[in-house]
């Protein structure tokens, strides 16, 4: 093939290969793409596979399939498990890349670990935010490790599925709401209770004996607990009212000395005024029945809730907490300095109760440990959330995360570990693209994503044109047309 069939024949690729979501292609001119080769293989040569430097042949046998499987998940293709990704990699191995995916003892802890430290050291600062959720991944049969009939939070149902609590740094820059850079804390696999109890299942899947039904929100406080050893600099902590709601998550983030931001439901958080007097156990001289063991409220003073105050409430202030793609976002706020009560007793928890009104109704968060903050303030922290929805929905619809086939508990923490750094890859290449003017707004990922598989293409031309008595142009089996023909 000569230099002009070549170029137009890549130029065909590269006109094809548009993933779900991409930005128009007339914003891709204003991305640096220099070194940007050099960057992936700074990244990959930067977060050791298992936690150790390659000094060896298997280490560095282990980094170079890893580059390759995130490679396979950042390429084009309508299916991301293991022998789809094998055969978008030239020479690709599916033993080989089975066995490192499935069997290999490399720690995925580790690697994590060398990954966040990583992105702490490029991507964060102070003014970050962690943010928790989880998520599911459909799932047929009963043998892959911890699926079972659960809540699904894609489907809002239950459903048969496995669940992942997932923990992200997000971090605001630029003028527009969608620049936020983003990275993975961390991804626990939930293990249903039935899961304890069955150890047929749990040897087929190969789950540790010590891992055992935990329940979610202490999963999260495993990642926070990690990230804080990590010494990851961040703001507060976010999460949705699943979280928020459980009073011994937000105990143990008070402990920690961790402010948070949470979402709470709008009836069944009950709260009293800041100032209202307590009295102690004992101080109520005609109290008639058993002795008061812990501290009280006045007679006729009753708790109240987010949704009464709302009701009452006469001081909305509208803010605006960015720009999205249809317009101004903004909506009517109120806050109140409250205690929490529980059981109608009042607790030790005091907070700013931060209560939108907006076009999806009305939302209440607790805030602890952010009393400095203006109203506006507190609402850019409370719509930073957002983030770790898009989060999910990138490492599914562009990664695969939720195409791993494999049955095993080790499997799916090394694809889980993989796919993590896929995404802080792209984020990173984001963020240098974008340079130091933070007036500039970000590229997007799908943006990058999309120049990063041009830059694989051109690698996998390069070396398919130096390959004699290959006519790529004509193989029905050339890895090119594969992904034209799955990216289509």
């Amino acid at each position: 093939m000569g230099p002009k069939a070549h170029e137009e024949e890549k130029a065909t690729i590269l006109k094809n290969i548009v993933g779900k979501g991409c930005a128009p292609r007339k914003a891709l001119p204003r991305i640096d793409l220099s070194n940007l080769s050099s960057d992936v293989k700074e990244f990959v040569a930067r977060i050791p596979i298992g936690g150790i430097f390659p000094i060896g042949p298997r280490l560095k046998e282990w980094q170079e399939i890893s580059g390759n499987y995130i490679k396979g998940q950042i390429l084009p293709g309508r299916r991301k498990s293991m022998e789809p990704i094998t055969k978008r990699i030239l020479d690709g191995d599916y033993q080989q890349m089975q066995q490192f995916i499935t069997d290999s003892p490399w720690d995925a802890d580790a690697t994590m670990n060398a990954t966040m430290i990583f992105c702490r050291d490029e991507m964060a600062s102070p003014d970050g935010v962690f943010i928790f959720d989880d998520t599911g991944m459909g799932k047929q049969g009963n043998m892959s490790p911890g699926v079972a009939r659960q809540y699904f939070s894609e489907t809002k149902n239950i459903g048969n599925c496995q669940v992942a609590v997932t923990g992200v740094y997000a971090k605001p820059i630029g003028p527009s709401n969608a620049d936020m850079v983003t990275w993975a804390l961390g991804m626990r696999l939930y293990i249903p209770k039935a899961w304890d109890d069955d150890e047929l299942r749990r040897q087929s899947a190969g789950i540790p004996a010590e891992v055992r039904y935990t329940k979610k929100w202490r999963l999260a406080l495993d990642i926070v607990s990690n990230a804080r050893d990590l010494k990851v600099p961040h703001r507060c902590i976010l999460a949705d009212t699943w979280y928020g709601k459980i009073p011994e998550f937000r105990a143990k983030l008070r402990e920690w000395t961790e402010p948070y931001l949470l979402a709470m439901p709008m009836n069944e958080l009950h709260v009293v005024p800041e100032d209202t007097p307590i009295l102690l156990p004992g101080a109520d001289g005609n109290h008639v029945g058993r002795p008061r063991t812990k501290p009280f409220l006045p007679d006729g003073v009753m708790a109240t809730t987010p949704g009464r105050i709302a009701k009452e409430a006469k001081d909305w202030t509208e803010v605006c907490w960015g720009e999205g793609t249809k317009g101004r976002l903004n909506a009517k706020f109120v806050r109140r300095m409250i205690r929490v009560c529980l059981k109608g007793a009042p607790t030790e928890e005091i907070g700013w109760l931060l209560i939108e009104d907006g076009a999806d109704g009305l939302k209440a968060y607790l805030c602890w440990g952010l009393d400095g903050l203006s109203v506006d303030e507190l609402v850019k922290l409370a719509h930073c959330r957002w983030a770790i929805e898009a989060y999910h929905e990138t490492i599914k619809d562009q990664l695969g995360f939720d195409h791993f086939e494999g049955r095993k508990y080790r499997g799916w923490q090394h694809h889980a570990v993989l796919t993590q750094m896929a995404f802080a890859l792209l984020e990173w290449l984001r963020l240098k693209r974008r340079g130091a003017d933070e007036e500039v707004s970000l590229p997007t990922l799908p943006e990058v994503r999309r120049i990063l598989i041009g830059v694989l293409v051109d690698q996998i031309c390069s070396r398919t044109q130096k390959q004699e008595d290959h006519k790529w142009n004509h193989c029905k089996d050339c890895p090119l047309r594969e992904m034209i023909i799955e990216a289509g």
